[in-house]
């Protein structure tokens, strides 16, 4: 088997040493999109380049004033197959795996068919890097698309619409496996870490989509969608096991910096600054 990961990262220095090096723990290698940072994500790239070498480490620099997320998601599949990636793994920049799960996660992927995904349980680390989300919200039992059987038929397109945003897996996959829940762990996603960066990424993620896809949903419909992250009625929180995150405590101690200004913030002052504040009329644009 020849693992490669796909990943995209914008700005995302604040937990992209901890991630990638992780991911370096149980994938053959890691395909790097950078698009349009202006912190040090390129350093770091360099850095992994420089401790695993060009074999293990891919780096793309892309400059689009848009986000074509599909069309990024597409030219790093092209690369792992030059990679000869005979699967692929999916990991965004703030993901990873609970370490419980790493002497056994290549063998579950390794049993993946081509065209074949593998999903493991979401854990919603939240507001601190200790607990994790524990109650009946969405994000108490979501599963993340995190690897799939290569297979020439697998794609990332554009929908017929336009439309390309939130498509983790490839088109032509099909669900295969779901492992993981809360008691055995899965994929830590730190998205929820930071309330200021959550608050910013859900405020430009419902800008962008109003932006470039004008008329898809009502601003009503999209405060809804990008709401519901930042929803904490009837939040339970639980501390996370140690088996699950204590071996990461030196990588997290020297890289993980949630002081990081998000890059959001800056984007949305951009949009409002470009558009005007009554294009966006009717999206909660919340504290800015």
């Amino acid at each position: 088997m020849r693992l490669v990961a796909l990943t995209c990262a914008r700005s995302e220095d604040w937990i992209l040493g901890v991630s990638m090096r992780v991911a370096l723990e149980w994938v053959d290698a890691v395909v790097l999109l950078d698009h349009r940072s202006e912190d040090s994500t390129q350093a770091i790239a360099h850095d992994l380049l420089s401790e695993h070498g060009p074999d293990r480490v891919r780096y793309l620099r892309r400059d689009d004033d848009v986000w074509p997320e599909m069309a990024h998601r597409q030219l790093m599949l092209e690369v792992a197959r030059e990679m000869g990636a005979t699967h692929l793994a999916l990991i965004d920049a703030d993901e990873i795996v609970t370490a419980n799960w790493l002497p056994d996660l290549r063998t579950a992927v390794e049993r993946l068919s081509p065209l074949e995904t593998l999903a493991l349980w979401m854990v919603p680390v939240w507001g601190d890097a200790r607990h994790f989300r524990d109650d009946d919200s969405i994000w108490s039992h979501a599963y993340l698309t995190l690897a799939v059987g290569e297979d020439p038929g697998l794609a990332w397109q554009d929908r017929e619409d336009g439309y390309c945003h939130h498509a983790r897996a490839p088109r032509g996959a099909k669900p295969a496996a779901q492992l993981g829940d809360r008691t055995s762990g899965g994929v830590m996603h730190f998205q929820f870490l930071n309330r200021r960066r959550l608050l910013a990424k859900h405020v430009w993620y419902r800008m962008i989509e109003h932006l470039r896809w004008p008329g898809r949903q009502t601003p009503d419909q999209l405060n809804a969608k990008y709401d519901a992250a930042l929803n904490e009625a009837g939040m339970r929180l639980s501390e996370l096991p140690s088996p699950w995150l204590d071996v990461y405590r030196p990588l997290l101690d020297r890289h993980l910096n949630l002081d990081a200004t998000p890059w959001y913030e800056g984007a949305i002052s951009d949009l409002l600054a470009t558009h005007g504040r009554s294009y966006f009329a009717g999206l909660d644009l919340k504290c800015f």
